[in-house]
């Protein structure tokens, strides 16, 4: 597959002009390094394995940190995510449960190896990788947050804890659909942040919290 995947690439440079390749050529020789680096330390995490402890959590978010949206303003999304059970992704309605399904028949089922050899184009491939990056991005999640907040539903913010903590398993760093572009962790991050902050003050006693935590 991962020679399938390299070929496929070199028939798309191709096209290309003579310029064009050469700068392709050499950023994929500055990246070498970093790509090494990346695969190493992917080869050292476990692989994809998830288990029942959820007492550790991603970075403790500071009490006074505040949310970039009031949660009035995401209250009704929120309430209609968790009612219907859907989400409205790049124009599509896509069928979801709660607590998450990481993978569903909408995003398909994708390699949980190292992440920068997941191939995701070329001849004869048909799943389209974009709806599950998108999914991935957890840019709806501050939605529920938001929701959980106004009820003051702390049952609510306990299961999305560990709806976070389940996703960091199931996707260890360098490992998975996940980790394959530098945007989709950025984005993901934010929307974690902006999430925990709709719930910090739920939250400020739960001992997942404290604790720093990094899928393995």
């Amino acid at each position: 597959m991962r020679i399938k995947f390299i070929f496929s690439q070199i028939k798309r440079l191709r096209n290309r002009s003579l310029k064009n390749i050469s700068y392709f050529v050499k950023w994929k020789m500055m990246i070498i390094p970093s790509n090494c680096k990346d695969i190493l330390l992917s080869v050292k995490r476990k692989n994809y394995n998830v288990t029942t402890n959820s007492n550790k959590f991603p970075n403790n978010i500071p009490s006074t940190f505040k949310s970039m949206v009031p949660s009035i303003f995401l209250y009704e999304s929120g309430k209609k995510i968790i009612k219907e059970r859907r989400i409205l992704l790049l124009g599509k309605t896509m069928n979801i449960d709660w607590p998450q399904r990481w993978e569903t028949k909408d995003t398909g089922i994708w390699p949980k190896d190292i992440s920068l050899f997941i191939q995701y184009y070329g001849k004869d491939f048909d799943k389209d990788i974009k709806l599950i990056w998108e999914y991935n991005r957890l840019q709806w999640l501050p939605n529920i947050c938001a929701f959980a907040n106004i009820n003051n539903d702390e049952k609510m913010a306990s299961t999305i804890l560990d709806v976070l903590v389940d996703y960091a398993q199931r996707h260890p760093e360098g490992k998975t659909v996940a980790w394959m572009e530098g945007i989709e962790v950025a984005l993901r991050s934010i929307s974690i942040i902006e999430s925990l902050s709709h719930m910090r003050v739920m939250l400020k006693n739960d001992n997942r919290m404290k604790m720093g935590f990094r899928g393995k």
